[in-house]
């Protein structure tokens, strides 16, 4: 596990996800003080990038492989690749998809907490299946922080439901 001098914020989102991570986006302190990844399952959809960013305050970007990963910086995973991270860089692979996903929350989770140990703080939001929830038990076994949606307030429950069962997270059913 590398040391990294600066926290990441990892998030997984699924149906329903698009308006929650703007609400999230558009509150983030500016300038940020950690780099935030994030995992939407999207299908194909090429513009999330341009989407999720919020006007001259937050730009979202596609990871591309070896992007740096620095703070002030938010990376959003390209459809059809797994996001992950190796020697502080973005790494992409094309493996199998996982939990029927492409990119994957597990992976990106499973990941940030190899990389970064106990500075990952990851959440969970809105959507359905489980994708998510073994990730998110890494990052609790490395230390890290957990954090997950209310099923009440998600627009899909079954993520973050599937997360809450599987783990004590540090901050369950946040608003």
């Amino acid at each position: 596990m590398e040391s990294h001098n600066y926290p990441i914020i990892v998030i997984g989102a699924s149906a329903g996800g698009i308006s929650t991570l703007r609400g999230i986006i558009k509150g983030l302190d500016s300038p940020l003080r950690a780099p935030v990844c994030i995992v939407q399952h999207t299908g194909t959809q090429s513009i999330l990038d341009q989407t999720l960013s919020d006007g001259d305050s937050h730009k979202v970007r596609f990871g591309e492989e070896g992007d740096p990963v620095v703070p002030g910086k938010i990376y959003v995973a390209k459809p059809g690749k797994h996001v992950g991270f190796e020697k502080g860089h973005i790494a992409l692979s094309d493996a199998p998809k996982e939990v029927f996903s492409k990119p994957s929350i597990d992976w990106l989770f499973r990941s940030a907490a190899s990389e970064f140990g106990s500075r990952v703080i990851a959440v969970i939001l809105t959507g359905k299946l489980y994708d998510g929830a073994a990730g998110l038990a890494a990052v609790a076994k490395a230390g890290g922080t957990t954090l997950v949606q209310d099923p009440k307030d998600a627009a899909y429950p079954d993520t973050p439901r599937a997360a809450l069962a599987a783990i004590s997270v540090d901050l369950p059913s946040f608003r």
